[in-house]
């Protein structure tokens, strides 16, 4: 039998790294003082060794929904740079979280794929149908 030796690390501090871009629909101008609120996802999670028994705790943050507002409280316009399928994941995802459910949500999300999949045919007509009028 193999004798494991589990240490818990001791994390001195904890550090959010904001990584990526926004696409801005319109110029700011250098030298201005922004105020910016972000929405995203934290993609990594890496220890580092501080060489004195610590670690500092980096976790990447990558941005999805961005708003800048300037000076004067007028908010410049930003791009959201995810895919269709990724807004779907993310409100079904926060569906998912409000209901309660006590299925996993990779099981909830592969079954309601396959329904889409399965009916798709009456989901295209029923879109086709809502553009038409």
């Amino acid at each position: 039998m193999e004798n494991k030796i589990t240490t818990e690390r001791k994390i001195k501090d904890y550090v959010l790294k904001i990584s990526g871009k926004v696409s801005l629909l319109e110029p700011i101008e250098i030298d201005n003082n922004y105020k910016v609120e972000i929405e995203g996802s934290i993609i990594s999670e890496k220890d580092k060794s501080e060489e004195d028994g610590t670690f500092l705790r980096y976790y990447e943050f990558k941005p999805i929904l961005v708003r800048l507002l300037d000076n004067i409280g007028k908010t410049i316009k930003a791009k959201d740079v995810r895919s269709l399928s990724q807004k779907f994941r993310a409100i079904e995802k926060f569906d998912w979280e409000q209901s309660g459910e006590s299925y996993e949500f990779e099981v909830v999300y592969e079954a309601l794929y396959n329904y889409l999949i399965s009916h798709h045919r009456e989901l295209f007509d029923l879109t086709i149908k809502t553009l038409k009028g």
